[in-house]
């Protein structure tokens, strides 16, 4: 956070503070009670700049009230000259696209808007190109995948059983998986000899692009002795960092479509 320093407080005392990150001002050097002139803003800029680094020892970013529409492109060439030269660290201004307010506002096309692009295009070129994230590869997937699996209802006069899934890659390592290296399992317990079958309702990466197997248990345990495994086939695509499947829904019914006693 910042606490913008006005003519009424200390700049150097209060972003002293270790709760604040970065100085802040955001004067109004033409309203009648300041009334300074575009090189005395300068000069006052500039000092703020220097407090800021050598005082305070934090960066410094200008707030910058339009002047009068009718100098605010002398305004903003002569302030962002002097902050780029004093090398103040970032800048933004007050408002943008707000017709209703003659005085302040800043509007599509006003030219003013040109000198603060060339300005943008200055910090851009300082603060260098956007860093390349660092890949940590990993392959335990309990660290990459979070997934979320549960029933539509509680199934107690029920022919089905359904289980809705969705899965997200947690971002770990910054990893993107392709959705045919994994395999979901959901447990339950069969009632009868009848085969099982599982039908998808819907999926947003396609239940055609679903693969499904079912298994019968060599050890069963309690509250299961079979799993469906859901798979995906390649053209289900792949989760980047922090991506989801969104919901997969559908259901584990008999071939009879008979009533299910018991599920989990």
């Amino acid at each position: 956070m910042a606490m913008a320093a006005t003519a009424a407080t200390r700049l150097i005392y209060i972003h002293q503070s270790p709760y604040i990150d970065f100085t802040s001002a955001h004067p109004y050097p033409t309203e009648p009670w300041a009334n300074l002139t575009l090189t005395q803003m300068q000069t006052l800029l500039s000092a703020w700049i220097s407090d800021s680094h050598n005082a305070v020892g934090k960066p410094s970013s200008w707030v910058s009230s339009t002047p009068k529409a009718w100098i605010a492109f002398a305004w903003w060439t002569g302030i962002y000259a002097t902050m780029e030269a004093q090398g103040g660290d970032g800048s933004a201004f007050w408002w943008y696209n707000a017709p209703n307010d003659p005085n302040y506002g800043v509007v599509l096309g006003a030219p003013e808007l040109a000198v603060f692009r060339a300005h943008s295009a200055v910090m851009q070129a300082k603060s260098g190109p956007f860093p390349t994230p660092t890949i940590t590869p990993t392959t335990n997937p309990t660290l990459l995948f979070q997934s979320a699996v549960y029933d539509r209802d509680d199934h107690r006069h029920s022919r089905s059983l359904g289980p809705n899934l969705s899965l997200v890659n947690t971002g770990v390592g910054l990893q993107t998986i392709p959705l045919s290296a994994l395999k979901v399992r959901y447990w339950y317990t069969t009632d009868t000899a009848t085969a099982d079958q599982y039908s998808c309702t819907y999926a947003i990466v396609g239940c055609a692009n679903l693969t499904t197997s079912f298994v019968q248990m060599a050890t069963p345990v309690t509250g299961a002795d079979h799993y469906l495994e859901i798979g995906f086939t390649a053209a289900a695509g792949s989760l980047g960092p922090y991506a989801e499947t969104g919901v997969i829904q559908g259901a584990i019914h008999k071939t009879d479509w008979v009533q299910l006693r018991s599920k989990q």
